[in-house]
């Protein structure tokens, strides 16, 4: 498959490309905030996840405390009460592509409601999917649940939506159609069990946490469902000499599925499961590490990001290791000949790809090379996001931190990172877990600190695309960025190309202190839509955030987006890739110029793929060809002067190359992906 889909990048090298800084604009941007913690933070106030539909409109998924508003309209539309005001909610909404507030929906409790991950996906452009915790008190007296903006009060004997649950957590998987009509939904929790048969659910004291702290959940392209669950959390104090496993319920216990737990009852474990559309069969399941592995005890893994691929149905799963002592030792299942490196970190990231039976098939580890002054240093090198592109390649996006006086040295297989301080992607091949490119940003900064889930990429026609939070002034590779505020955060946008060559950096000034978290990115044909939070308000173009805490939610348009990126070494000696293999300082990127370019959306595609022509050159022909290399003419149907539409509903789900075929005889050619619409068939 691999083979093939490179056949076809070579096939589409015919795309057209932008200018290198791509002059793009921000059309709006807006604020929200709630009330801050007791440290005066209104960070807790996040969107941690974003998707847009094949119109443009913006789903968000956020956690939010009361007061919370967009354009005036209050996010949680019910006061809630209470001894704490800050515990979070769970706000599901829908804004248009000029920002308006189309609709939104709330969770809350006085128990806290949080998100899964960034926990919101879009399935088959008609189905938004959001996945939360929800902390249910059940009938204590003091108990309230706005649920979806249903109050549910316990001390009123009226039961949550699915009656047999009982107090404790559990997690929601919920599916709402495009006008925000509540499609489907599904409530996981957990019991324990033991040798003898006993199933325990909780004591007088103790209950068990819900689904098991789902950490994260994902949608393949049939509509199977994949979380990660950790087995350790939550059940640890009902554990002894005849603990068996646990039976996950679904919706109260409509339908369970037992499943056991190799590892040792001291052990902290994950596991991946993988259920059939609407939960309706647990297809499969894998324990994350080794049942022999030691100090596991000492560890606390964190699942950053999982995702499934659009191609193949493969899983990808991204998870940092952070630990109180070193040196460990561990395995992963169905990979114990892998050698893991440890060290004197406190982090450690690796991805592992699985097959869609949840076979495991490699796992990918960035290594650290130790220089004398790294020997007693604690220092931090982690991956927080993951992306895969339209031939497959799949992404990872981190930073370093480290105290010591000497950079530190990163190498995967013959590609290294020399920063100190600094963001980077590593592109991996999907086949293999092979590094092929890398890519950097420097801050003289004292730390170039994201946070957890605070910030993600996005990669699309050739664009690697992050938010970055620095300290300091920005290196790059031909220019310096000065930050006019050196000992405050800022946040920015950067691109890179996927050879790792800097495209461009796009600021968004901070006067503030130390606070600040780049949040979701989400790309959809030219649109950016960009959300976070800046301390001492910023700059987006021509619009102004004033100053104080600010959570922003911004749409920054660049038609450049639309079509591959593409770079020229005009100085004869070869370029950089990822700092390899050249001298960096040399290389100039300039464009390839071609009037006739076209674009085609939404790519990936389910149905029809829309198509804009813009060249001089009538169009005389179009033609098809499959990932064997089969071609066939196709008709284009005219919907306005230079537009059309390509009707491929009938085609299976697979890669295409698009070809039209001017009068003058040029053939100028896409490449499209699409995607299964099975899902909630």
């Amino acid at each position: 498959m691999k083979r093939i889909l490179s056949l076809l990048l070579l096939l589409a090298a015919t795309m057209f490309s932008t200018a290198l800084y791509a002059q793009g604009h921000f059309d709006w941007v807006k604020s929200y905030n709630g009330v801050p913690d007791h440290n005066h933070r209104t960070d807790i106030n996040a969107i941690v996840g974003s998707v847009a539909d094949s119109d443009g409109n913006l789903y968000i998924l956020g956690e939010f405390t009361p007061g919370a508003q967009i354009d005036g309209t209050d996010l949680l539309p019910f006061a809630p009460y209470g001894i704490d005001h800050n515990i979070q909610s769970v706000v599901i909404a829908k804004l248009s592509p000029d920002g308006q507030l189309l609709w939104h929906k709330s969770i809350h409790t006085n128990y806290g409601a949080s998100s899964v991950g960034v926990g919101i996906q879009i399935v088959g452009d008609t189905s938004i999917v959001c996945m939360a915790r929800i902390n249910w008190p059940g009938d204590r007296p003091d108990n309230y649940t706005y649920f979806l903006d249903t109050l549910w009060l316990g001390s009123n004997g009226t039961g949550f939506p699915t009656d047999s649950l009982v107090s404790g957590k559990f997690f929601a998987y919920l599916e709402f159609d495009k006008a925000g009509q509540l499609k489907e939904q599904h409530f996981l929790t957990a019991a324990c069990i033991y040798s003898d048969g006993t199933v325990m659910m909780r004591d007088s004291t103790h209950y068990i946490d819900g689904g098991l702290a789902c950490k994260a959940c994902a949608i393949d392209n049939d509509g199977n469902i994949v979380c990660v669950v950790s087995t350790a959390v939550g059940i640890h104090t009902f554990r002894d000499s005849t603990f068996w496993g646990y039976r996950l319920l679904l919706d109260g216990g409509e339908n369970h599925f037992d499943i056991p737990i190799q590892v040792p009852t001291s052990s902290k474990n994950c596991q991946i499961l993988k259920f059939a559309p609407h939960f309706s069969q647990l297809l499969s399941h894998q324990d994350l590490f080794e049942p022999n592995n030691t100090n596991l005890d000492q560890m606390d893994p964190y699942v950053s990001s999982l995702m499934t691929s659009p191609i193949d149905n493969s899983v990808y799963l991204l998870f940092t290791m952070i630990t109180s002592r070193f040196p460990i030792d561990f395995r992963i299942v169905g990979l114990p000949d892998v050698s893991i490196l440890t060290n004197n970190s406190t982090e450690y990231s690796f991805q592992i790809k699985y097959d869609s039976l949840l076979n495991p098939q490699w796992l990918f580890q960035l290594d650290h090379a130790f220089t004398s002054s790294d020997s007693s240093t604690r220092k931090s090198y982690s991956m927080y996001a993951q992306s895969l592109d339209e031939d497959g390649d799949v992404y990872c996006l981190g930073w370093i931190w480290n105290l010591a006086n000497s950079p530190i040295n990163f190498y995967a297989d013959t590609f290294s990172i020399d920063v100190r301080n600094g963001v980077f992607f590593v592109r991996l091949d999907s086949d293999s877990g092979h590094a092929l490119s890398v890519g950097e940003v420097r801050s003289s900064g004292r730390s170039l600190f994201n946070g957890l889930h605070a910030y993600m990429m996005v990669t699309h026609n050739n664009y690697v695309i992050a938010q970055l939070l620095y300290q300091g002034d920005i290196y790059m590779r031909d220019s310096t960025i000065t930050n006019p505020f050196p000992n405050h955060w800022s946040a920015g946008l950067y691109v890179w190309d996927k050879e790792g060559h800097e495209v461009e950096f796009i600021d968004y000034l901070s006067s503030g202190g130390a606070d600040g978290d780049p949040r979701s990115v989400t790309l959809h044909d030219s649109i950016l839509y960009l959300s976070g939070q800046l301390v001492g308000g910023g700059t987006f173009g021509d619009h102004t955030l004033p100053a104080g805490y600010r959570a922003f939610i911004a749409k920054y348009v660049d038609p450049a987006f639309m079509t591959p990126y593409v770079y020229k070494d005009t100085t004869g000696n070869g370029g950089g890739n990822g700092g390899n293999g050249g001298d960096t300082n040399d290389v100039r990127i300039v464009m390839a110029e071609d009037g006739n370019a076209f674009v085609a959306y939404p790519n990936p595609f389910r149905q029809r793929v829309n198509i804009e022509y813009s060249g001089q050159q009538p169009i005389t022909a179009a033609y098809l060809t499959d990932i064997m290399g089969r071609t066939e003419q196709v008709e284009l149907s005219t919907t306005a002067p230079g537009r059309y539409t390509l009707d491929l509903t009938a085609r299976p789900q697979a890669a295409y190359l698009l070809t039209l075929v001017t009068q003058d005889g040029y053939r100028h050619t896409v490449r499209l992906l699409k995607q299964s619409d099975i899902f909630g068939n």
